[in-house]
């Protein structure tokens, strides 16, 4: 059943990356909402939206965002499959898209082009990831040196609990908890709270929150994160993505049904992008 839900997820969005035109992807706006608390983050109110630049493709194929005290992290998918991390050092940088540095992400198996989110947590940042075969993974690397090379790392098996594992939108840590934000198969989008790393790798003890919908700019987030003032959320609009065709849909999520390799919703849509 889980291996189900994430082969519907993957359909979806490669049926969606079947109707992007080539070079789409560029002209997609990409936009970053601060909110100052966490119930404003979960309730969509007292929010300021800030318009980012885009640069070349690294915006609207984000695969994670992450603030690690020194720099804001982005993470990004190239048009050729390799991957980028883009360091920003305020935040208006990462808004502008000035003053930041490149690094190229050494790939290991599958882990990187199928990244569902990236977040650091104070003394490890984690990355999660899908597998083909549907299982969703952690990556822990203790340094920014060991996330860009992809050395000395560990990687956990994450419990799948319904369906909010392979379509996790972001993931951070806000210095209480990890916010997990994930899509629901009808749209609504929702965020998990777990106070601890096994509790997030285990799928235990841990609350579900309803985020509400204001406009598109929830079911199309990049990545999420909490640095020294708000909380910050990447997003793109789904409207300028056209919406698959049932038959293009359901003839994709029976290829994969069949046992073709899934990816994750955004990286495959963005990929194509």
């Amino acid at each position: 059943m889980q291996s189900r839900i994430a082969a519907v997820a993957a359909a979806w969005g490669l049926a969606t990356a079947l109707a992007v035109l080539p070079g789409a992807a560029a002209s997609m706006p990409v936009m970053v909402n601060s909110f100052s608390t966490f119930s404003d983050l979960v309730s969509d109110s007292s929010h300021a939206v800030h318009n980012a630049t885009l640069l070349g493709n690294d915006r609207p194929t984000t695969l994670g965002l992450t603030y690690d005290g020194d720099a804001y992290r982005q993470l990004w998918l190239e048009t050729d499959g390799s991957l980028r991390m883009g360091s920003f050092y305020t935040f208006s940088d990462l808004v502008s898209g000035s003053q930041h540095s490149v690094h190229n992400m050494s790939l290991l198996g599958n882990d990187r082009p199928t990244t569902l989110a990236l977040t650091y947590d104070g003394g490890s940042y984690r990355q999660l990831w899908l597998e083909t075969d549907g299982r969703v993974k952690m990556s822990s690397f203790s340094t920014f040196s060991n996330l860009v090379s992809g050395a000395q790392h560990s990687v956990h098996n994450l419990s799948l609990l319904g369906n909010d594992r392979p379509t996790t939108l972001a993931l951070t840590h806000d210095g209480s908890s990890y916010r997990q934000m994930w899509l629901e198969t009808d749209g609504r989008v929702k965020m998990s709270s777990f106070s601890t790393i096994s509790d997030l790798i285990s799928g235990s003890q841990h609350s579900v929150h309803n985020m509400s919908l204001l406009g598109n700019d929830r079911p199309g987030t990049l990545g999420l994160l909490r640095d020294d003032s708000s909380y910050r959320q990447m997003w793109t609009t789904p409207a300028a993505v056209p919406e698959p065709g049932l038959s293009t849909l359901a003839l994709i999520g029976s290829i994969i049904m069949g046992g073709s390799a899934t990816r994750p919703r955004r990286a495959d849509r963005r990929r194509r992008g």
